[in-house]
């Protein structure tokens, strides 16, 4: 009798979509570099027209350790819902298929998994690349590792937030058992900001959560493209958006205040920058017709007058963004829009002097 097939410790999830060939198999191979034996990597191939597919069964049937998972054309959380369904392992990491990921210190991993940790999360690096050359890059991550419960989770919350911790799902290692017990799953409806959206509600269904400072995620981006411009575009009121996005930061802290636990540090900061960061995105390509609507979505909306009261707390531009918002002075909007965008252009073109001056390392 055939013996029974051992229980993976981490399956990784990636959905792939029209991905560039290079950064596809960039992507697979890094995490094939594991140095773990015992997981797998679920592709979900969700319907792309080009030869990704293809690409995925060769890897499948050349490594044992890789499944695909073929499906009609849902969006990347439908994706990741599959690979949920489809996961064995007792961890869950989801993995962008453009991005790359580094070996994971193995020795730490398994010892947090031992403890019970229920999520470890870790930090990342960001590169911005411009034709194979990269122009800019960053470090995101805590200086020392955090152990976080529900008792302390408020006190740590904005720090880790502001770090990028809480923002993306690509630098966790979740328990399986975690989202099957509570149905936790990927809201496809959300187009922006659905990762923080099921982090937060993941993250209030954890009783243990290790942060650890290593970077083990490196999220690459196409230097000059901003790919919430993109998704915002197609929001029409991104105002009536955000208040679905935002409404997790409520359930938890509530939930937090209920069992005599600190309450969540900075949430009017952070909620106010989410609609604020929401406008400002949204003004960037609208019209006249659209700012209008938009600045008479930011004065009836409800959050936004109930956390008002640490607008001052915020940037000088957002204080003025808002202010300009709440009396339609459509004039310094448009003036505001475009001496960003200006300084956003000059930006990006000393950048890629520095870079292909030689300047950048």
């Amino acid at each position: 009798m055939e013996s029974m097939k051992e229980q993976p410790t981490i399956s990784v999830i990636m959905p792939v979509y029209k991905t560039p060939e290079e950064f596809l198999r960039s992507s697979i191979e890094s995490v094939l570099k594991q140095t773990i034996t015992n997981f797998e990597l679920i592709l979900v191939e969700d319907g792309s027209p080009d030869n990704c597919g293809k690409i995925c069964d060769d890897y499948a049937a050349l490594d044992k350790r890789v499944k695909v998972v073929h499906q009609k054309n849902a969006g990347v959380s439908a994706a990741r819902n599959r690979g949920i369904d489809e996961a064995q392992g007792e961890y869950l990491w989801f993995v962008d298929a453009d991005d790359t990921v580094a070996p994971l210190n193995m020795e730490l991993i398994l010892k947090a998994i031992r403890d019970g940790v229920d999520c470890l999360m870790f930090g990342m690096r960001f590169l911005y690349v411009h034709h194979e050359k990269i122009v800019m890059q960053e470090t995101m991550s805590c200086s020392t590792p955090m152990e976080v419960t529900q008792k302390n989770l408020g006190l740590h919350f904005r720090a880790l937030f502001e770090k990028n911790y809480f923002t993306t799902m690509c630098n966790k290692l979740i328990r399986k058992s975690i989202l099957t017990e509570n149905q936790i799953y990927f809201d496809p409806t959300l187009i922006n900001y659905e990762d923080l959206h099921f982090s937060l509600v993941l993250v209030g269904c954890c009783n243990t959560i290790l942060a650890l400072p290593e970077t083990y995620y490196c999220y690459v981006n196409e230097f000059g493209h901003d790919r919430t411009v993109d998704r915002i575009q197609r929001i029409q009121d991104v105002i009536a958006y955000t208040d679905k996005v935002v409404a997790p930061f409520y359930a938890l802290n509530e939930q937090l205040c209920g069992a005599d636990c600190f309450p969540i540090d900075g949430l009017s900061e952070i909620i106010l920058r989410l609609y604020l960061e929401a406008a400002y995105f949204k003004l960037k390509t609208a019209d006249n017709d659209d700012m209008k609507c938009l600045c008479t979505a930011v004065q009836q909306s409800k959050n936004i007058h109930r956390e008002v009261q640490s607008i001052e707390k915020l940037s000088v531009a957002d204080q003025r963004l808002y202010g300009w918002m709440m009396n339609n002075s459509y004039g310094e909007i448009r003036f505001f829009m475009r001496y960003r965008a200006l300084r956003s252009v000059g930006s990006r073109i000393y950048r890629l002097a520095k870079c292909y001056l030689g300047g950048q390392r």
